[in-house]
């Protein structure tokens, strides 16, 4: 698209992971809503660390980024949420996470 000015359909982008669905738009709200609610049930700590890991490491060379990306996942293994992630899924339970301000 960048190189050639074509324009993708709706249906190529979604199965090439451009966008995560195509919603019609009577039912857009709805559907925003229900991944808003969706991706609230995680960790604001964890969510919030992995993008900020993403923006840090996507203009690094190769080697760079995955020896970034490898020390960040050692780190966030280590947080307490993750902790209670890991321990809530072995335990079946919805996991409780920490409050950060």
């Amino acid at each position: 698209m960048l190189l050639t000015g074509r324009f993708i359909s709706a249906e190529d982008a979604e199965r090439f992971g451009l966008i995560n669905s195509i919603v019609p738009s009577e039912n857009l709200t709805e559907k925003t809503r229900s991944l808003a609610m969706e991706i609230a049930q995680y960790s604001r700590y964890t969510l919030a660390f992995g993008k900020d890991t993403f923006y840090k490491q996507v203009d690094l060379d190769m080697g760079s980024a995955y020896d970034y990306a490898t020390h960040a996942i050692a780190i966030n293994c280590v947080d307490e949420d993750a902790q209670e992630g890991m321990l809530a899924f072995l335990e079946k339970r919805k996991a409780k996470w920490k409050i950060r301000h």
